[in-house]
């Protein structure tokens, strides 16, 4: 009985990581009716967002679940240092945010 216990524990947990691993750029998600779709999806989209700066670096990158910004956000300069972060919660700036400079 633990045994089956462990393997689907282990099983969920592994398909939790594997579902919310999904990472893809901004320009592939489209807004309809303020909730976020993958282009060509008609489920809204669950999974990390980002952007880039010209140089590679990474600019942002937010969560989105249910396609509503939902988790940690983060912002950087070009040169990959932190300007800005906080939390969303459905849709919604949540909480403290930080500024950095």
């Amino acid at each position: 009985m633990k045994k089956q216990i462990f393997k689907i524990t282990l099983v969920l947990g592994f398909a939790l990581f594997t579902f919310c691993s999904k990472e893809i750029p901004r320009e592939e998600l489209e807004v309809k009716n303020g909730i976020a779709y993958e282009k060509g999806k008609a489920t809204p989209y669950s999974g990390k967002v980002f952007t880039l700066y010209d140089n590679g670096e990474k600019k942002e990158e937010t969560t989105f679940q249910k396609g509503k910004m939902e988790g940690p956000f983060t912002n950087w300069n070009q040169f990959g240092s932190p300007l800005l972060s906080g939390e969303w919660l459905n849709g919604k700036k949540s909480g403290v945010w930080t500024e950095y400079y």
